[in-house]
């Protein structure tokens, strides 16, 4: 793997942090934990009680729009223009080898009859659709559980079918206005999908499309385009490196995820988009400062050898926790069967795809 894929501070231990929510919503031990805090009434209910999985998936898009679009800008920088070709294979051999190496072996173990699956779900799975593919992942048949986390990694991919397209033919400034107005339409657009679609409430289904979550990645792309212009960083810079503003944006962030405000409306609109920038802010503060306290503990290697392999985890933990329990009888070996996992998908698959990869640039590069 080339070096510049890790060279931005704080990134992998943020994406640990991010798998490792997921993680905790998905056991069924949080299950439990949330039955019992129901039956409490107070301050440490409402703190516990939230959605850790999708404020994990919130990380993850803030910390893809934020990357992809420095990555981008480097490029566009570099060589006077932004390589779709070279963008597009990277992505592929980056993306593509895990996701399908997973979705085969659910395959595998659906053919056996190990394993219960909806064709839709599987066909909307391997099409990069799952976002709109309208089923219940946490019903206790789990005939759509192990490919319900797809939906995150279909949007992603929307999302690169889109942006690098518009950074390349409308430029910086056109495309930061293109993601601001995307950032102020995504709560109008969740509002009138609901209104036309009253069930997508159900489960959660309004956040999961690409026209109604946008907003989380567009939130890290306008990080990055800020960022890359002098003016705009200079004012991130002073901000950032001002330990008040961390803070603030920590609370504020802590205000809106954790109940203390409780109207679904306001999640519905300006919540989750106020969500996302706060998200922003507190990327963009770890980045800037890797050397206090909190930079130093997402730099550590453990942190961050968990963000190198989240990828794999992500894919990998779908089948170990939540409704399905394939290996209940195991509960306590289920961490090392998931790790287990990663580590061979990343080492065995990822690694290989990379290989590959460099070797067709550079082969390219010579040709």
């Amino acid at each position: 793997m080339s070096s510049d894929k890790r060279s931005i501070p704080s990134l992998d231990g943020l994406r640990g942090i991010a798998v490792m929510l997921v993680l905790v919503a998905h056991a069924a031990i949080l299950a439990n934990l949330q039955k019992v805090l129901h039956r409490h009434h107070g301050v440490f209910s409402r703190v516990l009680d939230f959605d850790a999985g999708d404020l994990g998936v919130s990380v993850f898009f803030v910390i893809s729009g934020f990357l992809i679009t420095t990555l981008l800008l480097k490029q566009s920088d570099s060589a006077d223009k932004i390589q779709l070709k070279h963008f597009y294979l990277r992505r592929f051999f980056r993306i593509f080898p895990p996701y399908y190496f997973y979705l085969l072996i659910i395959g595998l173990l659906w053919s056996v009859h190990i394993v219960v699956m909806l064709k839709g779900a599987f066909l909307s799975a391997i099409t990069y659709t799952s976002n709109y593919y309208p089923y219940t992942r946490s019903h206790p048949d789990t005939t759509g559980w192990l490919v319900g986390h797809t939906w995150s990694l279909s949007l992603e991919e929307q999302f690169y079918c889109f942006w690098p397209a518009c950074l390349h033919f409308l430029g910086k400034k056109k495309s930061l206005i293109v993601g601001l107005v995307l950032l102020a339409l995504a709560p109008i657009s969740r509002v009138l999908t609901l209104h036309l679609f009253p069930s997508l409430i159900v489960d959660g289904q309004i956040y999961r499309m690409f026209h109604t979550r946008i907003d989380t990645i567009m939130a890290g792309c306008i990080l990055a385009l800020l960022a890359n212009s002098p003016r705009g960083r200079r004012l991130l810079v002073q901000s950032a490196t001002r330990w008040w503003s961390g803070v603030l944006a920590a609370v504020l962030l802590y205000l809106v995820l954790r109940g203390c405000i409780e109207s679904r409306l306001f999640h519905l609109t300006v919540g989750l988009t106020l969500e996302a920038v706060l998200l922003a802010v507190l990327l963009f503060y770890c980045v800037e400062n890797p050397t206090n306290l909190p930079g130093r503990i997402l730099n550590h290697a453990a942190l961050r050898h968990i963000g190198v392999i989240s990828y794999s985890l992500y894919l990998w933990q779908q089948l170990f926790v939540g409704p399905l329990l394939l290996f209940h009888h195991h509960r306590i070996l289920i961490p090392i069967f998931i790790l287990l996992s990663a580590e061979f998908s990343y080492w065995v698959v990822e690694r290989w795809s990379y290989v590959i990869r460099d070797r067709m640039l550079t082969n390219e590069k010579r040709g």
